[in-house]
C-alpha cells in the first residue's frame, strides 16, 4: 500500500504553524517569525530543521527548547 503525497503551500503551512504556536502560548509576533524561519527552512532544504520541528517545539521535546517571550540573547557578533 503506497502513502499519498500531499503538498500544502507555503503560505498556508506558515499560518497553521504561526497559528499553532500562538494557541500554544507564544506571543503573535514570535510565533509568525518562528513559523515563517520553519517553513523556510523546508523550502531551502534543510528539512531536519524545518517542519518537522513543529511537534518538538510545540509539545516542548527539543533538547532546548524554546522559552516563550525569552530573547535568545544572541547579538550577531562573533565570538572572540
Amino acid at each position: 500500500m503506497s502513502e499519498a503525497v500531499r503538498y500544502i503551500d507555503s503560505e498556508s503551512l506558515r499560518v497553521f504553524v504561526g497559528e499553532l504556536f500562538a494557541a500554544g502560548g507564544m506571543r503573535l509576533q514570535e510565533a509568525e517569525w518562528y513559523a515563517e524561519t520553519i517553513v523556510q527552512a523546508n523550502l531551502w532544504g534543510i528539512d531536519s530543521h524545518g517542519i518537522i520541528r513543529v511537534r518538538l517545539i510545540s509539545t516542548g521535546s527539543e533538547s532546548t527548547r524554546l522559552t516563550v517571550g525569552r530573547r535568545s540573547g544572541l547579538s550577531g557578533k562573533p565570538r572572540r
